[in-house]
């Protein structure tokens, strides 16, 4: 960690201040990747049968050759690291079709 008085570092300590907090950064990183594989690796048993609608189930997140995860799991993970929940892409498809129109462009138009 660099202290709050940046403004007193030259070009030449910035830069190694920046390798160095990217160097960390990305070990943290792969540090976090193996933790969620191995959340992933403890919950990709098959939760069982007789299951009602809209209960945890196993989904293949990857391609061919991935084993499958509980559906459910990742909001709790998502919850210990602070951040939001991604639905899983196959729930939350969006149409096919023209994208949506954002509002600059619409704005643009508008007032030429």
């Amino acid at each position: 960690m660099i202290s709050d008085d940046v403004l007193d570092l030259d070009a030449a300590a910035v830069l190694a201040a920046t390798e160095d907090l990217t160097r960390e950064q990305r070990a943290r990183d792969v540090d976090l990747l193996r933790l969620v594989l191995q959340w992933a690796d403890l919950h990709g048993d098959d939760p069982g049968e007789g299951r009602v609608l809209g209960s945890d189930q196993l989904i293949d997140f990857g391609g061919e050759g991935t084993p499958p995860v509980r559906e459910l799991c990742w909001a709790e993970l998502a919850i210990a690291r602070q951040c939001g929940l991604i639905a899983p892409a196959r729930s939350r498809r969006l149409p096919l079709g023209d994208p949506p129109r954002s509002r600059s462009a619409g704005y643009a138009e508008r007032h030429p």
